[in-house]
């Protein structure tokens, strides 16, 4: 039940820390449309 929850519990650290990156990373996009453009190709 322990291992469980810990498991759990890192995965949505996890998914927050990724969550996080990609806001980031889309931040830094919209101060630089073109190469955003660049890698939707």
């Amino acid at each position: 039940m322990k291992e469980e929850f810990l498991y759990k519990n890192g995965v949505l650290e996890a998914l927050i820390i990724l969550r996080n990156k990609m806001i980031k990373t889309i931040k830094k996009f919209n101060q630089n449309p073109i190469k955003l453009r660049f890698l939707r190709k």
